[in-house]
Parts: structure tokens; C-alpha cells; sequence
């Protein structure tokens, strides 16, 4: 009897032991990302925080890039005017308080991409722009292209407004496209007109460029 009872305490004494160990395990801590912004929000329409674009990037869920819907013939050339131009060197930079992006290459031909905000929203299309009616939803473009039949200079044909558009695709397509990837800006367009500065006439270009 008196074994009968010694074994039931030592059984009573591990139930209780193992259930004091379990109750004082520790959970392991949630792992927030290295980048978490306390206070952050992915859900308030607004870029801020460490977000690349509106609610998504940063500590929110991934962004996804925009496109205007067309077939490019490879990364950093543009056609137009029965041309292809590759450029070679692409760089961004703040310049006055603009946003600049700048692809070049070693024949001369430069195009730049003037964003009125220092600190644009990625993952979205831009309205090309004269540059004297520049906001925050638009972009001026200017071109010089030595690598043309007859080297001329281009800037954006005229001022777009929503109401120049006629569908989603129409939209897509005539507008400039700024996205980021792995770290990378990236400019995109399937119908951007440019207009010849000295005959007024105008070209179309389609084109990606990848900042180096």
C-alpha cells in the first residue's frame, strides 16, 4: 500500500513539474522587419512611412509596377522616327527640388525626366507636361537625340490632362510609368509624343530605361 501511494505522489510530482516548466516556456517574440516604422499604416492612402509607393513596398505588402501595355525591344533603348537609340548611362538625382532622371549615352543623345516632387510616388503612370504646368501628377520630358537622322531637340508635345484619353489602354499607353525594382528606378512609355522644337513637328517614342 504504502508503494501504491509513494508511486502516485512521484507521478503527482512530475504531472505538476511538467505542467510548471510548460507554463513558464516563453513564447518566442513576434520578428518585426528591420525597416519597421512604429505607427506605420498600409491602409491610409497615403505614402509615408518607409512605403515606396502608396501602402505598399517599405513594411507594407509589395508593390507592383505599372506598364503601359506595350512590347519593348530590350531594356535602355527607345524607338521612334524609325530609330532605335540604346542609352548606356541612366542616374537619378535631385535638382532645384525636382526629381530627375536622366539616360544618356556616348553619341550624345540625352532624354530627361523633370518630377515636380523631390520625393515621387512610385509604381504610378505620370502625365507628360510642358514644363511650365509641372505638378505633382505630371512629368516634363526633354530629349536631345544626336543618334536621329537629323539631330534635333524634342520636349513634351503639349500639356496632358485626363480628358485627352479615351479608354484605359489609350491612358496607359500615352502616359510615362515610374517604377522601382530591386532598388532601381525604371521609366517606361508606348506613345509618348515629343515635339521638335525648330519645325513643331512630332515623334512618338516607346522605350524602358533602367537606372545603372
Amino acid at each position: 500500500m504504502n508503494i501504491k501511494k509513494a508511486t502516485l505522489s512521484v507521478l503527482t510530482l512530475l504531472i505538476i513539474s511538467s505542467l510548471i516548466l510548460v507554463s513558464c516556456n516563453k513564447e518566442e517574440p513576434v520578428k518585426l522587419p528591420s525597416n519597421y516604422i512604429a505607427g506605420s499604416s498600409c491602409t491610409n492612402d497615403v505614402l509615408d512611412a518607409n512605403e515606396e509607393g502608396v501602402d505598399c513596398g517599405g513594411v507594407c505588402d509589395p508593390c507592383f509596377p505599372t506598364s503601359p501595355g506595350c512590347s519593348f525591344y530590350s531594356n535602355n533603348q527607345i524607338a521612334g522616327a524609325n530609330s532605335n537609340i540604346v542609352f548606356t548611362n541612366n542616374k537619378t538625382f535631385v535638382f532645384n527640388g525636382n526629381f530627375v532622371f536622366l539616360a544618356t549615352n556616348n553619341q550624345n543623345d540625352t532624354m530627361r525626366f523633370v518630377f515636380l516632387n523631390q520625393t515621387p510616388e512610385f509604381f504610378k503612370a505620370y502625365y507628360p507636361s510642358t514644363f511650365n504646368s509641372i505638378d505633382h501628377n505630371k512629368v516634363f520630358v526633354e530629349a536631345r537625340l544626336n543618334s536621329l537622322p537629323y539631330p534635333i531637340n524634342y520636349d513634351t508635345y503639349y500639356d496632358y490632362k485626363s480628358e485627352n484619353y479615351t479608354g484605359p489602354a489609350d491612358y496607359n499607353e500615352r502616359l510615362v510609368h515610374l517604377n522601382k525594382e530591386n532598388g532601381k528606378v525604371q521609366i517606361s512609355f508606348c506613345e509618348l509624343k515629343l515635339l521638335e522644337q525648330s519645325q513643331s513637328g512630332m515623334i512618338e517614342f516607346k522605350g524602358k530605361l533602367i537606372e545603372n
